[in-house]
């Protein structure tokens, strides 16, 4: 998995969109058992398409940039 700045997952995610491409995201804390970053909090896109997974790591809870995916 590629871990990018915030900015550009949000670059990412809005090209995806006006290319119609689907795409979805998810924000993972530490306690997850799907969390790979145990003590840090991770928004990831997963590309529908290809499968291509991209991430951002935050070690404080990301509310503003989940409230900004969810935007997209």
């Amino acid at each position: 998995m590629n871990h990018i700045s915030f900015t550009a997952l949000v670059d990412i995610a809005a090209e995806l969109n006006q290319a119609g491409h689907k795409w979805h995201f998810h924000m993972i804390g530490p306690a997850c058992i799907f969390s790979r970053l145990k003590n840090e909090y991770e928004i990831l896109i997963e590309i529908e398409s290809t499968g291509e997974e991209l991430a951002c790591r935050f070690s404080e809870k990301p509310l503003s940039e989940t409230r900004r995916m969810a935007e997209l």
